[in-house]
């Protein structure tokens, strides 16, 4: 659970690892954020998140930027979750197939490119 209080940098890390269960639907995954300003520069943080497919885990990257920015902004309504997280799982079946050497396209890009053609449909 996200709590209301956490800076924007465990936010980040909470946002990549629920959008990856949300696209899977399985597995259990962790996150942690450190820093370490007598290193660092003040303000830089280090996330780490785990994954399963690495096209799942760049695209949620992508997502949990644009919910934060869409955050600062106070524009979160411009943002629809249930169309990230669809695009999201068609970045895991992707990935899913490049992991395995499949080179056919998803079922729903298939389906989608039949329909729009026209050719197979009544």
């Amino acid at each position: 659970m996200i709590l209301i209080n956490c800076s924007k940098t465990n936010l980040f890390e909470h946002l990549i690892i629920e959008m990856q269960g949300q696209a899977q639907g399985f597995g259990v995954l962790k996150g942690e954020t450190q820093w370490n300003w007598r290193v660092d520069p003040k303000g830089r943080f280090h996330v780490y998140v785990d994954y399963d497919n690495e096209m799942l885990v760049l695209g949620t990257i992508r997502a949990a930027e644009r919910i934060i920015q869409a955050l600062d902004a106070h524009c979160i309504e411009g943002i629809d979750v249930k169309e990230e997280i669809r695009h999201l799982k068609m970045l895991a079946e992707i990935g899913n197939r490049l992991k395995n050497g499949v080179d056919t396209p998803p079922s729903s890009e298939r389906s989608d490119a039949l329909s729009s053609s026209g050719s197979l449909n009544p």
